[in-house]
């Protein structure tokens, strides 16, 4: 189908523009306000933790929100910890977010 602007009239330009609700993205996603650096396998900084659900020399998991994060390994302890953030060290061999 062939189509013609009519004579004498130029073409509408339209700005493309991509917009992101980030806060809808992040509900969506399931994601949290949480931040985690991981430093080799051997220590972890939890920006955003509210919480311990569960601790031993082998698994630690932290309550982030809406999730929570489990670590996996040998001689973890929690260095330090206040009211929003943790470091877990040790010898890391898993890493897991859980709903």
């Amino acid at each position: 189908m062939n189509r013609r602007r009519p004579a004498g009239k130029k073409a509408e330009k339209k700005p493309f523009r991509l917009l992101v609700d980030t806060q809808k993205l992040a509900q969506s996603a399931h994601l949290t306000d949480s931040r985690i650096e991981i430093l080799g396998n051997t220590e972890a900084v939890v920006e955003g933790c509210k919480g311990v659900l569960e601790y031993d020399e082998n698994v630690i998991v932290l309550n982030l929100g809406k999730m929570s994060v489990k670590f996996e390994g040998e001689d973890l302890s929690l260095k330090c910890m206040n009211d929003s953030d943790a470091v877990v060290e040790g010898v890391f061999v898993s890493i897991e977010y859980l709903r």
